[in-house]
């Protein structure tokens, strides 16, 4: 903490040293100079010295607070948030929707696993912005990495959970044993009104219907009980005993069909 001391003396005279250090003719030759929209130069010496005194402090700052979390830092110190890059291995797998392995229908893969972290959960980088869409206004130098996953949070056992929910989505596997994405359709389907499970559908219409018992009124013509004749469980025996009345097929599905109707 004492190195961090003196590092804050040196910044509240740095335009002193950087005018000192500019008489000095053994001094390092400068780079080529820099100059924002307003035609303001931003890499001059005092400034550069600046830049390199509160990376170095910064830097100290960050590794005092994994020790001691409630250190007083200097009111000029900006707390960075714990944060983890995931890239996405887009370039290997071009094919494969990791984008949408990862945001899920309507966003709620996303918004599950930031509820469960604590953490935020984005996709940055190049081509995480469709072609043609709308820059975002939070644009950094985020955006015009590699293609990744930003997860940022208060403490880095958020982040690191967050970072387990994740991870497995950017393994690429084969769909038939993807149950995640599996998951993730069969959802889609359900927000969509277009769900094909029929467990689903029948448990849908019936509540729908307002009942949950249905029975046809069939009569199962081998053995009297309430199923179709050509699913009895007594046709096989009765077939083997020829002293067990019995129809052709043609004649069993007549009666079936009949039973159906009612008749």
């Amino acid at each position: 903490m004492m190195k961090v001391e003196a590092l804050n003396q040196s910044l509240h005279t740095v335009a002193r040293d950087a005018a000192l250090e500019a008489m000095d003719p053994g001094r390092p030759p400068s780079p080529p100079p820099i100059y924002d929209s307003l035609g303001n130069r931003t890499n001059n010496r005092e400034t550069r010295l600046r830049n390199k005194l509160k990376f170095e402090r910064d830097a100290l700052i960050k590794e005092i607070l994994k020790h001691r979390p409630h250190y007083q830092t200097p009111p000029d110190y900006v707390r960075e948030k714990p944060r983890r890059k995931l890239y996405i291995p887009q370039k290997e797998y071009p094919n494969y929707n990791f984008i949408g392995l990862v945001i899920g229908p309507r966003g709620n893969t996303q918004k599950h696993m930031e509820r469960e972290s604590g953490a935020k959960i984005v996709i940055r980088g190049r081509g995480s912005v469709k072609e043609g869409a709308k820059m975002r206004g939070d644009g950094g130098p985020d955006d015009d990495d590699q293609l990744h996953v930003l997860v940022q949070a208060d403490t880095e056992s958020q982040v690191e959970h967050a970072v387990r929910l994740v991870m497995p989505l950017l393994q690429p596997m084969d769909d038939t044993i993807n149950t995640h994405k599996q998951e993730q359709l069969q959802q889609l389907a359900k927000l969509n009104g277009t769900e094909k499970d029929p467990l689903a559908a029948h448990t849908r219409f019936n509540e729908e219907m307002g009942a949950t018992n249905y029975m046809a009124n069939v009569k199962c013509s081998i053995c009297g009980e309430p199923h179709a004749s050509r699913d009895c469980p007594s046709k096989a025996m009765a077939q083997a005993d020829p002293s067990i009345p019995q129809a052709n097929m043609d004649q069993e599905y007549a009666n079936f069909m009949a039973e159906l109707g009612g008749g």
